[in-house]
């Protein structure tokens, strides 16, 4: 198995060393298409064949996997993600925590939420869980992903469940024409902004905050030694070149309250490690 290992691992790198990057772009979504594979193979051929784009721009590493459906975009599937026994550990500790804010701010959410935006939707699984057993009363549930193939598939599931959600495939950089004069009670950016570079990150984080009315909601990667919230500046993870930041520096520059808070530095829950900033609007 090593040998094996080895072996796959010198064919990925002579193939990034001789072929041009827009011949293995197409390869690597040819590849990703190949439903007889494995999905691990899928994911693997098809994320190193363009591994070298995250040295040279992280963001549009990241923008080519998931808006081409590709490496760990390739698990979003309506099997694999729709249903309470398939939401992330994680992501329930961070409803739990984002329902324990708003209680403490004295604000009845199961009645008083009426309206929830989701950045980084994907197929709008978190939205159906919130909708169905958090946000009860909700009149407006919006999604947006850069995922074309998942917002096709969220939509048609969520359409024939009966769902108020409302899923459109957009850039979150391009969230401002959307956004226009809406205001959200709940906006939720859930491990979105670690696809961004720092300054892209806090032009979207003011972005959302100006459209949030109630809370803003988010989580990033949690810097393994230190606190987040002690980062001079943000850092970029080797293995995937996703971004470490210091999310609550972001809100405090913008003026936003941050009331709740979790970092737990290398633990991890349901593979991911866990901070998690939840944030009110300046007054």
């Amino acid at each position: 198995m090593p040998l094996r290992n080895n072996i796959a691992r010198s064919s990925k790198k002579l193939i990034r060393k001789v072929v041009p990057l827009v011949v293995r772009k197409s390869l690597a979504k040819f590849i990703s298409r190949q439903s007889w594979l494995s999905g691990d193979h899928r994911a693997g051929w098809s994320m190193e064949l363009v591994r070298d784009m995250a040295d040279k721009d992280a963001n549009e590493y990241h923008k080519f996997l998931w808006s081409n459906h590709i490496g760990y975009a390739d698990t979003y599937e309506i099997s694999q993600r729709f249903g309470e026994e398939n939401i992330n550990e994680s992501r329930k500790l961070l409803f739990s925590d984002m329902t324990t804010a708003l209680t403490e701010l004295k604000i009845n959410y199961k009645n008083e939420i009426k309206s929830v935006l989701d950045v980084g939707s994907s197929l709008g699984y978190l939205l159906k869980h919130l909708e169905d057993n958090v946000f009860v009363c909700a009149k407006k549930l919006d999604g947006i992903d850069i995922d074309a193939q998942a917002i096709e598939k969220g939509a048609s599931y969520l359409q024939a469940n009966g769902s108020k959600i409302q899923l459109t495939c957009l850039d979150m950089e391009n969230l401002t024409k959307f956004l226009s004069d809406k205001m959200y009670d709940i906006i939720l950016c859930a491990g979105t902004v670690i696809y961004l570079e720092e300054e892209k990150a806090e032009e979207l984080v003011k972005n959302l905050l100006q459209h949030t009315a109630t809370m803003l909601v988010i989580t990033g990667i949690a810097s393994p030694e230190n606190d987040n919230s002690e980062l001079d500046q943000s850092k970029v993870r080797a293995r995937d070149g996703s971004y470490i930041h210091n999310l609550d520096r972001m809100v405090n520059q913008l003026g936003g309250n941050i009331v709740f808070r979790r970092w737990q530095g290398k633990e991890m829950i349901g593979g991911n490690t866990l901070y998690f900033v939840f944030a009110t609007p300046p007054h």
